[in-house]
């Protein structure tokens, strides 16, 4: 089962008469996404956790991106989240980033 939770969510302020309402504002949300691993007899019943962005206009999610199990520790994965949301990385480039920061 997968559960998620909100850490952080960015608005993306345009420039100045880029966009004209609100609705059309750009909004990046940062999820830890949290599951159990029954696969890994080493790792049965263990949490996981893994990091979901979406990016959303106004109501309507236009792209995400999920990975899972990137940690068992909790902490680990909250500050790899901060990292993501701090550096404002969006759906597509999230393989690419996660791949850096592990270096895989």
């Amino acid at each position: 089962m997968l559960s998620k939770c909100l850490e952080a969510k960015l608005e993306l302020i345009p420039e100045e008469n880029w966009m004209e309402s609100k609705k059309d504002h750009i909004e990046l949300e940062y999820y830890m996404v949290e599951s159990k691993n029954d696969e890994d007899e080493e790792l049965r019943g263990r949490r996981l956790y893994g990091v979901e962005i979406v990016k959303k206009i106004g109501t309507h999610s236009i792209e995400k991106e999920l990975v899972r199990n990137l940690s068992c520790c909790e902490d680990s994965a909250r500050e790899i989240i901060d990292k993501l949301a701090k550096n404002t990385v969006t759906p597509v480039g999230l393989p690419f980033v996660i791949e850096d920061l592990l270096g895989a």
